[in-house]
């Protein structure tokens, strides 16, 4: 499974985010709570995150995939207008 294409939410506990390096210890550079959330740029994008994560302590996550975002989008031409505007803004 592809966790670049997903959107998650911290429903409860913390996730760390973190850079992993083959030469360095792995460092976190944030620390998340609830109702905060991460991937969100690869989720509109599609491009790889450059990070990865971890729990720091018992969590839960709601997972919102970004194939099945888009599936949705279709029901809502103006919605997936907007959604193509910012995603090719980013790219």
């Amino acid at each position: 499974e592809d966790n670049d294409k997903h959107l998650f939410l911290i429903l409860k506990g913390k996730v760390e985010l973190y850079f992993e390096s083959s030469y360095t210890k792995s460092s976190t550079f944030k620390t998340l709570t609830p109702n905060m959330c991460f991937g969100e740029l690869s989720f509109i994008t599609g491009n790889p995150h450059d990070f990865s994560a971890r729990s720091a302590a018992c969590s839960q996550l709601l997972k919102i995939s970004r194939e099945d975002f888009i599936e949705t989008l279709q029901e809502f031409p103006e919605d997936k207008e907007r959604y193509m505007m910012v995603r090719d803004s980013l790219i």
